[in-house]
């Protein structure tokens, strides 16, 4: 047996010496006083002497027991094989993900109330000789704030209570890893609670897998009870700009975006919002705002908005410009605000750097242009158009010094590269810059491409020999035609307008094809698929003896639509808080432009920005690797709730025995252990032993002709 509340028990033990006294007080002599009818009385006491000590002995023993079983009553005993000697160990678990911003009427977070629960948690806990506190945090990336556990009880509150809210959603297969650390080896009874609402937005059977599933917790685990209402809730999910980088006279789409806002909540009112967009990076501040109606009843709205973008001749090197869109609304719609907020990143430069690597240098009469003459015509066609060609001799190209400064390599003789030329177009590529590929005009047999795959860690199998098409195939757009979005609206009716006598034949990967061989043309299949990110490859040079695409429209937005995205920002628009974001080689610390916080990208992969902002990627030496732009997580902002079955349901995969904590009165959590048949026990002991006092005090109270003294 062990005791909940320790102190009280020993307390009560030594309130037992109380009735011993008293009756050792009463027992004490008095000088005796003689009168005439003293003698009846002493020879009734002499008949009694026995009878009356047993019955004192036992109403003493009464008042003891009673006393004693009150104390350990109160201090709530647990039996059992968990009940054994030593302290107890609790692990707290909170939820201080996004979810856990989500404010009630009076303004109260959710979080606020999980920090209550806990600290009552550890009340119940009473402090017992050896009692530890570890304590977990769930949001992404799972946090061990206090691990092993601590035998400083007050410390463990401190830190309770300077937990703040994230904007990320939760990690659940983290805190299952953090767990078995919490508790050192032999730490005696055990439990943990995780402490949360439970929402949808919790993620629940949607985190990824990471490989083997974590083993169950060595000890039992409790969670509270899910929340049950559906508060009403904005999420801004995304900002879509025509491409990530921004150029002198761009059409019009290219500064456009579009804001998808969907919402939570069982009612969906017709709502007034305003849509806000501003500039953060940069001296120059852009401001849009947008006024717009959510339609009652409709979950899902999209708001078209124009940027006007700042700097648009931004200097050579490249501008990296955050875009940060909130929606503010004056009903109470929008429970949390985190996941109103959506930051994307996006580049203004003045021209895109691109080498056309070929065989000659300069150009020639019409008769006899060549595939480099064909490419440097689509992408400088006239002197106003932002782009910097530069020519590299193809059997010239050896080290990745040669592809230095450019934004796109254009290769149209792939046949002449060396080992050592596709090694640097590799590091190339995995620098951030982007490799378009021609085969060469040649109809023998193709060695190239078991180079380029090699170097380039393509999967894709090409044929040997081109394949002649009779009758010529036309083209169509593929499933991966929407990685030109600025072109996907007119890339059907221009690729129909396009027929190819001559290809070669790639095995790739459906939903990397963005042109396709009408009717498979001969079993070709694609003719411009994207094998890996920042890598274009043609099925055809751009050879009227393969193909007639240099003549036709579609090659001039094509290969400008292609080289224009090579100089947006490297990875993605913007980075997801809890996740690792994608930074420039040799970025090693993040530093938060509002609040100058760091983060140490060396700490491991779980380093990751908990926070929304805007981030500035540092080297080793301090130097600026550009900025990082850190989205909350509006996946967590689902506020809709889980079914207790369907919470359980999901958790007992990993934690077979997790179970809904008890709870009695305002959120009056105890601690798993079952203690409340126990307590009862020994109260209806408690009751018996003052029925048995009672009836013991008014026998020995009785004088011996048997009425009551006094």
């Amino acid at each position: 047996m062990t005791l909940l509340h320790p102190l009280i028990f020993f307390s009560g033990l030594a309130a037992v010496s109380i009735p011993i006294l008293i009756h050792l007080l009463l027992r004490r002599k008095r000088r005796p006083v003689r009168w005439a009818a003293m003698r009846f009385l002493v020879e009734a006491h002499r008949r009694r002497r026995r009878r009356r000590t047993l019955e004192q002995i036992l109403l003493l023993a009464a008042r003891c027991l009673l006393i004693a079983v009150l104390a350990a009553a109160i201090a709530r005993p647990v039996f059992g094989p968990e009940a054994g000697a030593g302290g107890r160990t609790l692990v707290l678990v909170i939820d201080n993900s996004l979810t856990s911003g989500l404010r009630d009427a009076s303004g109260r977070t959710t979080l606020d109330r999980h920090k209550q629960t806990a600290l009552e948690l550890i009340d119940r806990l009473a402090a017992g000789p050896g009692d530890r506190v570890a304590l977990l945090t769930a949001a992404a990336p799972a946090s061990a704030v206090i691990t092993p556990a601590t035998l400083d009880i007050d410390a463990a509150r401190e830190r309770i209570n300077a937990i703040e809210p994230t904007d990320s959603a939760m990690d659940l297969a983290g805190v299952l890893a953090l767990l078995p650390g919490s508790v050192e080896p032999e730490s005696g009874e055990t439990r943990a609670v995780l402490i949360s609402d439970w929402r949808r937005g919790s993620g629940l059977g949607e985190y990824p897998d990471s490989g083997d599933a974590p083993a169950p917790p060595p000890f039992p685990v409790r969670i509270t009870a899910p929340a049950a209402d559906d508060p009403p809730n904005l999420r801004l999910v995304s900002l879509s700009a025509g491409r990530g980088v921004v150029l002198p006279g761009d059409p019009s789409p290219a500064s456009q975006a579009i804001a998808t806002i969907v919402r939570e909540g069982g009612d969906l009112p017709e709502a007034r919002a305003l849509l806000k967009i501003e500039s953060i990076g940069r001296g120059e501040t852009m401001r849009t705002e947008q006024a717009f109606t959510l339609p009652e009843g409709e979950r899902s709205v999209a708001v078209p908005v124009v940027l006007d973008l700042p700097g648009q001749n931004g200097d050579d090197e490249g501008g990296d410009l955050a875009l940060r869109a909130g929606v503010r609304t004056k009903a109470p719609i929008d429970a949390i605000e985190a996941d109103s907020t959506l930051l994307r990143t996006i580049r203004v430069r003045r021209t895109v750097r691109v080498g056309v690597v070929h065989a000659r240098r300069g150009g020639g009469s019409l008769e006899r242009f060549d595939a480099a003459d064909w490419v440097r015509t689509a992408l400088k066609p006239d002197p106003l158009t932002p782009i910097e060609i530069r020519e590299i001799n193809a059997p010239g190209l050896s080290s990745a010094a040669d592809l230095a400064g450019l934004d796109a390599a254009v290769l149209t003789r792939p046949d002449l590269l060396s080992g050592e030329a596709w090694a640097a177009c590799a590091a190339f590529v995995d620098r951030g810059g982007t490799l378009v590929i021609f085969p060469p005009n040649d109809p023998g047999a193709q060695r190239w491409p078991d180079a380029m795959r090699t170097a380039l860690g393509i999967e894709t199998e090409f044929s040997r020999e081109p394949v002649l098409l009779d009758p010529p195939s036309t083209l169509e757009p593929g499933p991966a035609a929407g990685t030109l979005p600025l072109l996907s609206g007119d890339l059907a009716p221009l690729a129909g307008g396009v027929t190819v006598t001559r290809a070669l034949r790639a095995e790739a990967r459906r939903d990397r094809v963005v042109l396709a061989a009408a009717g498979g043309g001969a079993g070709i299949g694609a003719f411009l698929f994207v094998p890996r990110d920042r890598v274009w490859v043609f099925a055809s040079p751009p050879d009227t003896a393969w193909t007639d695409l240099p003549a036709k429209p579609l090659m001039l937005p094509l290969m400008q639509e292609i080289v224009r995205r090579s100089a947006a920002p490297v990875g993605a628009a913007s980075s997801i808080a809890g996740t690792r974001p994608a930074v420039r080689t040799g970025a090693v610390e993040l530093i938060h432009l509002e609040s100058g916080s760091r983060l140490d990208l060396t700490a491991g992969p779980t380093s990751a920005p908990t926070r929304a902002g805007v981030w500035e990627a540092r080297g080793a030496r301090g130097e600026r690797l550009g900025i990082v732009a850190v989205t909350p997580d509006h996946r967590a902002g689902r506020t809709g709730p889980l079914g207790v079955d369907e919470v359980l349901g999901s958790l007992r995969e990993n934690i077979p025995d997790a179970d809904v904590i008890e709870e009695t009165g305002d959120n009056d959590a105890r601690l798993a252990a079952d203690t409340g048949p126990i307590g009862r026990l020994f109260f209806l002991v408690a009751a018996g032993l003052a029925l048995l006092e009672t009836f013991a005090a008014r026998v020995a109270s009785r004088v011996p002709g048997g009425e009551r003294i006094g």
